[in-house]
């Protein structure tokens, strides 16, 4: 039996470097946040954002939702899983031999949820599906049901399978 943990193996160290930068700035502006007066807190808070300001070369190290089509930013967690998949091509052969063998996959990809770029299902710094989603609505054939997504999660879910089908196959 030969097994190999490849979680994270393919993710760049930019990555990786960003959250540590991310992670000591967010622990600093934790520590004033608390000490601040309490009705302030909320404010310095900003949903775990500390009021950063948005620079567009910045890698974003978590994903944030622009309503139901558009978010910004790339989760390294789910890159982690999701760049196995990418990979799998350059190392993996199939082969047919006399031997009996027997090979398992487990991966985490559909785990981690986040809005992909469609209609190729890729993560993108920023994604914007508006375009296309109002396309694929204006096409439904008539006695067809869309498929009802009523948040940024059901997206991000429905997505993430996809793109796993898609590297699979």
């Amino acid at each position: 039996i030969q097994n190999y943990i490849l979680k994270g193996k393919f993710t760049e160290d930019i990555d990786y470097r960003q959250v540590i930068v991310n992670r000591q700035r967010n622990f600093f502006c934790f520590g004033m946040m608390k000490i601040a007066p309490f009705c302030l807190q909320k404010t310095i808070y900003d949903y775990g954002n500390y009021n950063q300001a948005a620079v567009a070369d910045t890698i974003e190290t978590k994903q944030v939702g622009k309503g139901l089509y558009q978010a910004v930013g790339v989760d390294p967690i789910f890159m982690d899983s999701y760049n196995v998949l990418t990979n799998l091509p350059a190392i993996t052969e199939a082969v047919e031999e006399e031997e009996n063998t027997f090979f398992m996959l487990e991966n985490d990809t559909t785990h981690e949820v986040m809005i992909l770029q469609e209609p190729e299902y890729v993560p993108m710094q920023e994604v914007d599906n508006e375009a296309y989603e109002s396309g694929y609505r204006d096409s439904l054939i008539e006695g067809e049901s869309p498929l009802v997504m009523i948040d940024n999660s059901h997206m991000a879910s429905c997505q993430v399978n996809m793109a796993v089908f898609l590297q699979m196959g």
